[in-house]
Formats: structure tokens, sequence, C-alpha cells
């Protein structure tokens, strides 16, 4: 992927219906045509992740009547548990933490590099280290699928 600042996911699919608090889950076919059925924090296709479940990116807006399409996204079980509902604290905001939106920046490739020789990924930015950090993207299993697959980027 290279360095531009373009996001790496377009959205295209949009749910006809309004999405509805409890039926969030019902917008999963349309994320898995937007982010390519992979995960939308490590990038792990569904055929190796498993079964990929609906993440609220802003979980503080979980509880709202009708959800916002542009608030779920596609994650693993591991992504999603790990980030589960985590939020930057005002200072935590304050020092540039925060979750990157593949929809809005670019992230792989920009603000998250991939060791070449450990697979070890490394964060240029505050936000994209917190965001490793919080979801779980160094996990010693992803680290070891990424050296068997080389790399990330497939």
């Amino acid at each position: 992927m290279s360095s531009s600042n373009k996001p790496r996911i377009k959205r295209v699919s949009v749910p006809a219906k309004e999405i509805k608090r409890h039926k969030y889950r019902d917008a999963l076919p349309y994320l898995m045509c937007d982010f390519g059925g992979r995960c939308a924090y490590s990038m792990q296709h569904h055929t190796r992740a498993g079964k990929l479940e609906v993440d609220h990116f802003d979980p503080r807006k979980k509880k709202e009547l009708w959800q916002d399409y542009d608030n779920l996204f596609p994650a693993s079980r591991h992504c999603n548990c790990a980030k589960s509902d985590h939020w930057p604290t005002q200072t935590e905001q304050a020092a540039g933490c925060r979750f990157l939106n593949p929809c809005q920046e670019a992230d792989y490739g920009s603000q998250i590099w991939e060791e070449p020789s450990t697979h070890v990924l490394i964060g240029t930015t505050p936000a994209a280290r917190w965001h490793i950090r919080m979801c779980g993207l160094n996990a010693p299993h992803l680290v070891i699928e990424s050296r068997i697959n080389n790399g990330y980027f497939i």
C-alpha cells in the first residue's frame, strides 16, 4: 500500500433500510462487501479470522435507537474483544491517542508499518501506536500469521 493519504476503505454498500439498535448485525453482509471480507482493524480475511462480527467504531453510539452505518465495522473476534468498548479519554485524546478510521484516513502503509524481519506492527503516530495496542494487533497469532503469509498486504 502506498503512503498516500487516501482512506483504505471506500464504502459503497449501504443498507436499504435504517438500522435499529438491536438489528445492527443485519449490516454484516454490507460491511463484508465494503471491507472485502476483512477485519477493519487487523485486515485478516474472514477465511483465516473466522466469522466476522459487527463492531461499533465509536462504542459511545451503541445505545442510539438508529445506528449510523458509518459507525459499524467488520471485526474479527480477537479485535472486537480487544477493542471492546474502549474509547480514548480526554487526556489520551490530548496526547493524540485515538482509533484509526480506515474509511476516513490512510492507516496501513501510512501510519502503520510492518517490520519486515519480525512482522510486528509499528505505529508512526501516537494514534497508530494506541490503535495497535488497543486492538491487540501484535498478538502472537497475528504476528505468526503475517510471518507465514509474508506480510499483511496479501
